[in-house]
């Protein structure tokens, strides 16, 4: 799974994987044919269903794209769903009103990933699956502190809180 755990997939329910499945990108007739076929190769490559990664990606959209990627590194961002631990302002779900996170470089030539507030409020589980995916998935990127993010004693200190998640 992309950005979901397979612990956290089994918590939920019918209902919710259902209306995480029900946003994906519609395809004609011949692109569903294509993208069928993709997923059928990729399960195979991968040794388990990748349709439970549409939960937190539209890989359709990435099709209709062009941006499919056909091995097992890191493909576009357009398709990431509010729900995805990067969840960036590449992705067609990014609105004004739910801003995704923003993927830079330093000026070391580091790349970097700025979740945005709203990302992250109200939501330990959220700031704790961002770090484990970076960690995992991302190795080498920099997490870019949100500036006056509230932590739970309502200090706003962005520093405090990556150190209260694991990031230094």
């Amino acid at each position: 799974m992309a950005g979901l755990s397979n612990q956290q997939l089994d918590t939920l329910s019918p209902d919710e994987i259902a209306g995480y499945l029900s946003n994906n990108t519609r395809l004609t007739p011949e692109l569903e044919q294509a993208y069928q076929q993709w997923i059928a190769k990729q399960s195979a490559m991968k040794g388990r269903d990748v349709n439970f990664d549409q939960i937190d990606y539209d890989s359709r959209a990435a099709l209709a794209a062009g941006l499919l990627n056909e091995g097992f590194g890191h493909g576009s961002d357009v398709g990431k769903k509010p729900n995805h631990p990067t969840f960036s302002d590449q992705s067609i779900y990014s609105t004004p009103e739910h801003l995704g996170g923003h993927w830079g470089v330093d000026a070391n030539g580091k790349g970097t990933y700025a979740p945005t507030a709203s990302m992250m409020i109200g939501s330990p589980q959220r700031a704790k699956l961002l770090a484990n995916y970076l960690q995992k998935h991302e190795q080498g990127t920099a997490l870019i502190p949100i500036p006056g993010y509230p932590l739970q004693d309502q200090e706003a200190n962005p520093l405090a809180f990556f150190r209260q998640i694991g990031i230094n």
